[in-house]
């Protein structure tokens, strides 16, 4: 594939908490068409969710329904949207492309959803991507975001590509080792699509930043004994790998976390977005975790930033969610509602109140101003991803970047398509 170069713009609305504070049912400006063929009825407007919720990837993909749904009651308890409620209807796919085919196809032809929120896993995504063009579906913050679905503009993507994850993580990593001549980095994946991208993609930033590459040890979902990848550690260590490059479920790193410490192997790590999981600082082996760090491009609840005043309240009032609310993901699913609220109410006052999936798609296509809970979002180019990734660490409280989103701009060289 050939590469391309692609730069970012920041524009802005109001915050996120301003936003929030929007007028009781029905008093939205516009109004809103019931449309069954788009998911509008009398009552409900319909928002699909696919991902993982029983199966391998569950750990990292339950917390951004559980948002979704945490939004969703928090605007619905308020008067809802444009006089209705939010309906979300989730399907698991346990990790599997077969379920998430047959899930697509509930959700687009059967259910008439008007946009998908979340669609998880490169093994999915990558697949139902050309089937996403050819229905002109919005899919609003997939799990990750890889080549395929810069491709398609009808993916709204807010975690950071493989390719800007992989430049702050070599640079991550050389800072952990006193610089980047110094380090020697092995890749640890998943057998997945975005696994292989991102071997390559770390492997490219090695090469930029003046690291070496270690190699590639691949891991499954399924897999329980990491005895021969604790092997392949020891022998690129014996070859000089000092730090570990991990994509991985929150589940498969604690295997990998807790094989290393039994095995007295201890590396800096950095690991992709679904890494920066509370849950793994807090409980993983603190030789472990002291030399472990994730990226990630949004905040959790408890934040402080303006964007999570209400998702913070709502969390600290539903006990249910006292834990989980801190997980990044969580903030994700929230965010994503409401980003689909927002583009509600746009779409709905620029077309008379008739709102199909076309409508949607251009409401989205624009700029938002979350409030500081990710960065500053612009979406009206041809293809749509966050400006911003970062390194995060567990502080106590909550997930932190040690020195803000604007930190590691300057390392994100914005090269996707290729190697």
């Amino acid at each position: 594939m050939k590469s391309f170069r692609l730069l970012s713009k920041v524009g802005s609305i109001a915050p996120l908490a301003v936003l929030l504070a929007s007028p009781a049912l029905g008093a939205d400006s516009g109004g809103l068409k019931t449309d069954p063929a788009n998911g509008i009825s009398d009552s409900t407007i319909k928002i699909g969710w696919m991902g993982d919720e029983s199966g391998p990837a569950a750990s990292s993909e339950e917390p951004d329904i559980h948002g979704l749904q945490a939004y969703a009651d928090f605007i619905n308890t308020r008067g809802g949207i444009l006089g209705r409620q939010f309906q979300i209807i989730d399907l698991d796919d346990k990790s599997r492309t077969d379920n998430a085919t047959v899930n697509y196809r509930r959700l687009v032809n059967d259910e008439h959803v008007l946009v998908i929120a979340d669609m998880a896993g490169s093994q999915v995504a990558t697949p139902l991507a050309p089937a996403v063009m050819s229905a002109r579906i919005p899919v609003v913050f997939p799990q990750q975001t890889t080549d395929a679905q810069l491709q398609v503009p009808y993916f709204f993507n807010l975690t950071s590509h493989y390719a800007d994850s992989a430049d702050v993580i070599v640079a991550t990593a050389a800072k952990m080792v006193g610089g980047p001549s110094k380090l020697k980095m092995l890749v640890i994946r998943l057998s997945v699509p975005s696994g292989e991208e991102f071997n390559s993609y770390i492997q490219t930033s090695l090469k930029v930043q003046g690291g070496q590459y270690a190699g590639v040890a691949t891991v499954d979902y399924t897999q329980e004994d990491y005895t021969p990848t604790i092997v392949q550690i020891k022998q690129a260590m014996a070859s000089g790998a000092n730090a570990i490059a991990v994509h991985s479920s929150p589940k498969n790193a604690a295997g990998l976390f807790n094989a290393m410490s039994k095995s007295g192997v201890s590396l800096p790590i950095v690991g992709q977005q679904s890494l920066a999981e509370p849950n793994l600082f807090k409980n993983g082996p603190p030789e472990i975790v002291a030399k472990f760090e994730a990226v990630q491009s949004i905040l959790p609840s408890n934040s402080g930033v303006p964007g999570a005043k209400d998702m913070d309240a709502y969390v600290k009032t539903h006990p249910q969610y006292a834990t989980e609310g801190l997980d990044l993901k969580f903030s994700q699913g929230w965010l994503s509602g409401w980003i689909i609220a927002e583009a509600l109410r746009r779409a709905a006052s620029e077309n008379g109140g008739v709102v199909a999936r076309d409508a949607m798609y251009k409401a989205l296509s624009a700029k938002f101003d979350t409030g500081g809970l990710t960065c500053k979002l612009d979406f009206t180019g041809p293809m749509h991803y966050t400006p911003c990734a970062t390194a995060m660490v567990w502080d106590g409280r909550s997930m932190v970047s040690k020195a803000g989103f604007d930190a590691d701009s300057v390392v994100l060289r914005r090269q996707y398509g290729g190697k």
